[in-house]
């Protein structure tokens, strides 16, 4: 269910409410976790325009200054 909504997780407190409460906190964890997915979309965007299929191997390395990006890429 947490995948079809794009959430992490859902609670229920047991009772219908007739309001649903979101929490739209960006943590930085879920910022570094945004920057590779727009990363690998770029990846998966370029390997589309240069004709690859998803058995073609690629080797990717990255050069950054910015150490918030370089550390998502670490974690994830």
């Amino acid at each position: 269910m947490c995948e079809e909504l794009n959430v992490k997780s859902v609670e229920a407190n047991g009772a219908l409410a007739e309001d649903i409460l979101l929490d739209t906190t960006i943590t930085p964890a879920l910022k570094r976790e945004g920057m590779v997915r727009e990363l690998s979309r770029a990846i998966n965007n370029l390997r589309k325009e240069m004709g690859l299929t998803p058995t073609d191997r690629i080797r990717v390395t990255y050069a950054t200054t910015d150490a918030e990006l370089a550390t998502a890429i670490t974690e994830h």
